[in-house]
């Protein structure tokens, strides 16, 4: 068995760690810990950021947060304990005055790594709450979670719903964008969506502080609506309640479909669905002058 040095066994802790080591380099790594102390310490500390690290990350991925909230608790969770972790290496225990060594790169690279580890897993995170959030139903309960999951993605401006276009948007669905003005919704931003891994045109508002998403689907969109429920009747408001959101669904003669999604009450999703209702009925009596 090749025997290493304690800095090349340093810099491959990480990758034993991680169990990305073939196998005679790993028991070359487990040989070399059994006999020296000093590198054991070191992978003990790396083991300990690393379970701190995705201790952070999950516990914020299954706390009832938007995706923005989540991702800074994890960066404020990763920043504390990485600072707690250095502290406890440079303080004197016992009353013993020590004197300070510099850092060594070593240890350097493992907090690099440590961090691009919980960045990864954080990514890893954002894919899976995609996944989460447009692939999963029922179709009204997974509505509420594409809400949340746009809204953050609204509000963190990293430009993932930017640039469509209205005209190309209106003609590929067939609809105009209503106007919620006067209930005091404010248009802000439009983007095709998947909602139940079936295809919305996904239109954004605010009330005040407080996103509103308006999601329009055609026959497809029915469709899924009637896993749940075997009976639909045109322009009849079907209400749903997730967490502290209200969920509506209402579909049209046309055997389209509507949803509202938002922290809104009953009486303001009944109103918006009455709107949507009579803008609809507009485009149907326009169609008919013209053809």
């Amino acid at each position: 068995m090749i025997e290493l040095s304690c800095y090349k066994i340093n810099n491959l802790l990480s990758a034993y760690l991680e169990n990305q080591l073939d196998t005679a380099t790993t028991l070359t790594v487990a040989n070399h810990l059994e006999n020296c102390p000093s590198c054991e310490k070191e992978l003990n500390q790396l083991t300990k950021i690393s379970s701190l690290l995705k201790t952070a990350i999950q516990q914020a991925n299954e706390s009832d947060l938007t995706l923005a909230t989540r991702a800074n608790a994890i960066n404020d969770r990763v920043k504390e304990q990485i600072a707690l972790t250095i502290a406890q290496t440079k303080q004197p225990t016992n009353n013993v005055i020590s004197i300070q060594k510099p850092i060594k790169t070593s240890w350097i690279k493992k907090v690099i790594l440590s961090l691009a580890a919980s960045i990864v897993i954080a990514m890893l995170s954002v894919f899976s709450l995609t996944y989460y959030a447009t692939a999963t139903g029922p179709l009204l309960i997974g509505a509420a979670r594409n809400h949340q999951f746009c809204s953050a993605i609204e509000l963190s401006n990293i430009g993932l719903h930017k640039g469509h276009s209205k005209t190309e948007l209106s003609k590929q669905f067939n609809t105009k964008f209503p106007e919620l003005d006067t209930l005091g919704i404010k248009f802000a931003d439009l983007h095709p969506c998947e909602v139940y891994q079936t295809s919305f045109l996904h239109l954004m508002y605010l009330k005040g502080d407080n996103q509103v998403s308006v999601y329009y689907g055609l026959a497809n969109a029915l469709d899924k609506f009637k896993e749940t429920q075997t009976q639909i009747n045109p322009e009849q408001l079907y209400l749903e309640t997730s967490g502290s959101l209200q969920v509506g669904a209402v579909s049209t003669k046309e055997n389209t479909l509507w949803l509202i999604a938002g922290e809104l009450s009953q009486e303001e999703i009944k109103a918006i669905s009455s709107n949507l209702l009579k803008t609809r009925a507009f485009e149907e009596k326009q169609a008919e002058l013209f053809h």
